[in-house]
């Protein structure tokens, strides 16, 4: 909930307007040694990329043609 829409943000920056999908994906979190060798704490998101497309409204069946097609039915 607090980093989701930093995470958000910087994979838009990094990659273009997308979304990291969660069907198929995996979260991974380890401590390692710093430079200094303090520990540190690594978490990795592994997931689906999926770049966000426009929708046209030419390429979506309108409402009333749904409509008529079940009523003439």
């Amino acid at each position: 909930m607090h980093y989701g829409e930093s995470i958000n943000e910087i994979t838009n920056e990094e990659f273009g307007n997308c979304i990291i999908s969660p069907t198929v994906f995996y979260r991974s979190a380890d401590k390692v040694k710093g430079g200094d060798g303090e520990d540190r704490f690594v978490v990795t998101f592994d997931g689906k990329y999926l770049p966000y497309t426009e929708q046209k409204s030419e390429h979506m069946a309108s409402k009333s043609t749904t409509t008529s097609k079940l009523t003439n039915s």
